[in-house]
């Protein structure tokens, strides 16, 4: 009896943990706000965000208050690279304020928090 019950509290223990570990990796799906680019002066410029589940570090490039390049330096996904072509989106665009790519999300929106947030570190100096 003893063993029995000790085995049922040992597996929910384990059940538990797996319930609080499981919600301490809900990914945030972050809200970006546009930055103006043309505020921002000349250089290259890094930004980081981590939304609990991706992870995105970018370098990007502004000449003239035009964003030129993003480069993407670090992207830790699970099937989200394809949403690493929303730089070509944001420089076509000249903005933040553009639509996530399909099934991948949460890469999405990491990757433009990096870039918002290279791009705010700048305009707020």
């Amino acid at each position: 009896m003893k063993k029995s019950c000790a085995k049922l509290t040992a597996l929910s223990l384990a059940v538990v943990a797996m319930l609080v570990f499981a919600g301490c990796l809900r990914p945030v799906l972050f809200q970006i706000e546009d930055v103006d680019f043309a505020a921002i002066p000349n250089g290259i410029f890094t930004g980081y965000a981590n939304n609990g589940i991706v992870q995105a570090r970018v370098s990007v490039t502004v000449v003239d208050g035009v964003v030129i390049d993003i480069a993407i330096l670090e992207h830790r996904q699970g099937r989200g690279r394809r949403a690493e072509a929303i730089t070509v989106d944001v420089i076509d665009a000249q903005s933040l304020d553009v639509d996530v790519i399909a099934s991948a999300t949460y890469s999405s929106s990491t990757i433009l928090k990096a870039i918002e947030n290279a791009l705010r570190q700048q305009a707020e100096e």
